[in-house]
């Protein structure tokens, strides 16, 4: 029997990664943080006005403070998630830890850059952001961070002169 060439990446040509899978797997990554954000924004919004009843809750909601929450915090966590997203994607880090490490991290660098120099780990609104950061982080792992790295994996093929378990010919 020939010689057979080494099996290429899925999805390479020529030991190079597709455009496309590239692509498709970027905008996954997007469309993760972008649900990561939201279920971020809605924790975040619970976990501060926990406790409030009546009028000022309903007012709390009317006015749309969960719509804000996710808007600030996707401004705020952005340049740090893509960092996270890049750095985890190029070393294929895929454990759930590490996504909630990271993601309380940024959570923790988000509160920050949103309360200045005013900043405890003992306050209840930093606790707050880095609980919401590791479930932001928790949710991209749910939807993208299992997978990482995956589109740059070797898949072997099983050459044709074997036959399969159950054939007729085996």
């Amino acid at each position: 029997m020939a010689d057979q060439p080494p099996a290429l990446p899925s999805g390479t040509v020529e030991g190079r990664v597709s455009f496309t899978l590239v692509f498709l797997r970027s905008l996954l990554c997007l469309f993760a943080f972008l649900v990561a954000v939201l279920a971020a924004g809605l924790v975040g919004t619970f976990a501060l006005y926990r406790g409030l009843e009546g009028d000022e809750a309903y007012e709390a909601f009317y006015w749309g403070t969960a719509i804000l929450a996710v808007f600030a915090i996707a401004h705020t966590a952005f340049l740090p998630s893509v960092i996270v997203v890049l750095a985890t994607e190029v070393f294929r880090l895929r454990s759930m830890v590490i996504f909630g490490v990271a993601g309380g991290l940024v959570g923790l660098y988000s509160a920050t850059f949103a309360l200045g120099s005013q900043v405890y780990l003992a306050d209840r609104r930093v606790l707050i952001a880095a609980a919401v950061g590791i479930v932001g982080g928790f949710v991209y792992w749910l939807i993208a961070g299992r997978t990482a790295g995956a589109y740059r994996e070797r898949r072997y093929s099983i050459p044709a002169s074997v036959n399969a378990p159950g054939s007729p010919e085996a």
